[in-house]
């Protein structure tokens, strides 16, 4: 409307100046121009504004509708934390309740101990009372009742009854009968000693004749109980209480001269009884000597692995060490025995050198039994121990 009046006022100043009409036309016709032009751009503004609106219209719609998407996501979150808030204070409710009754429980067993405890305190004093009365009742007569049980032992026992009341042997035989083992924790005799019944030990056995090209460990080495050892012990003959005989379990004897012997010291009674050899010379004595301890009221022989020896007792110290016999063929027909020995985990035996055959002699280990100190069977060094035997009287 401002454009059309603009117009005609130009118009009417055209006139007014007096210009032809042509050039009015011609000045009118410009003027137009100029303002379809004006208009024509100020539509084009208007049109990319509101292209511009438009867009910006559309991605609030979207932002919009994303926005409605997470607050939907958000409410449902919200119910489902909403239903274990509830599910959680119901448990709580129910914790709570429990741990009232538990806390009511041990108010309770808390009571009970503490009766438990007070008729234990009583009970104790009435049993420590009965003891005081017990050692007063039994002080009297103890010395009577171990001077009796003593008597009785003395009795039952050749060993203990021969070194207290000494009597001469006119026709007796006698056996040996393993009791007690000492070991030493370290050196022989040089460590601390340990005293163990018999009954903590067994023996690891090989015995005679077996061929070790073909045994293996396995099928060679056998457990026996430490009563083999008893088995293997030679007899004792004494006669006129001067002429002992042994008699070995391969068949040969060996007489010798008894001597009983006690020397008192200051410290204790040693005795021994001692076979005297008819062998003499330089390095030719095979004299016997067993000296006899007491070991809580008990007497014992006591022999040591060379001792043991001496009677012919196989008692292995080399610990896994198979000895054996082999014989040697000579081109001229002839043979000889000979001994050697092997490892024991090296079997089965491979032999050489004209060996036809390898035969184990016999052997026995002393083994200790797994217990509260040992987590295995353990194989024991026989040539450190001490071994003590009781006397039996053969009938």
């Amino acid at each position: 409307m401002r454009a059309i009046i603009s117009i005609l006022l130009s118009f009417t100043t055209l006139l007014a100046l007096g210009q032809s009409k042509k050039e009015q036309i011609e000045s009118l016709q410009k003027t137009l121009q100029e303002t379809r032009n004006t208009y024509e751009s100020h539509i084009k503004r208007l049109g990319d504004n509101i292209l511009e609106l438009s867009n910006q219209r559309d991605s609030l719609d979207k932002k919009q509708i994303s926005c409605v998407i997470k607050l939907n996501e958000i409410q449902q979150e919200n119910t489902s934390y909403a239903a274990k808030l509830n599910k959680v204070q119901k448990e709580n409710i129910s914790y709570v309740d429990q741990l009232n009754k538990v806390q009511k429980e041990n108010t309770s067993y808390v009571d009970q101990l503490n009766k438990i405890q007070q008729e234990l305190k009583r009970k104790n004093d009435s049993i420590n009372q009965l003891q005081l009365e017990l050692k007063a009742l039994t002080s009297n007569n103890l010395a009577n009742e171990t001077s009796e049980s003593t008597s009785a032992l003395s009795k039952a026992d050749f060993l203990n009854n021969y070194v207290v009341n000494h009597q001469p042997l006119n026709n007796n035989t006698f056996s040996f009968q393993l009791a007690k083992i000492i070991t030493y924790d370290g050196r022989f005799n040089k460590g601390i000693p340990s005293i163990l019944d018999k009954d903590n030990f067994y023996i690891t056995y090989i015995p005679e004749g077996k061929n070790i090209t073909v045994e293996t460990a396995k099928t060679l080495v056998s457990k026996k109980p430490i009563s083999l050892l008893n088995s293997r012990m030679p007899q004792i003959e004494v006669l006129k209480n001067k002429l002992v005989t042994i008699k070995y379990k391969n068949g040969d004897e060996e007489s010798l001269l008894y001597n009983y012997k006690s020397t008192k010291n200051t410290a204790n009674e040693q005795r021994r009884i001692t076979l005297a050899s008819e062998t003499t010379g330089p390095y030719q004595s095979k004299d016997i000597v067993w000296a006899i301890c007491e070991i809580n009221g008990e007497s014992y022989i006591h022999l040591s692995h060379s001792q043991l020896k001496r009677l012919k007792i196989p008692l292995d110290g080399d610990i896994d060490k198979v000895d054996y016999t082999y014989r040697v063929t000579y081109d001229n027909g002839g043979f000889d025995s000979r001994s050697s020995y092997t490892d024991l985990d090296k079997l089965p035996y491979s032999s050489g050198g004209g060996r036809m055959e390898c035969r184990t002699k016999e052997q026995l280990w002393l083994t200790l039994k797994k217990n509260n100190w040992v987590d295995v069977d353990k194989k024991i060094d026989a040539r450190n121990c001490t071994y003590l035997f009781k006397l039996v009287e053969n009938e």
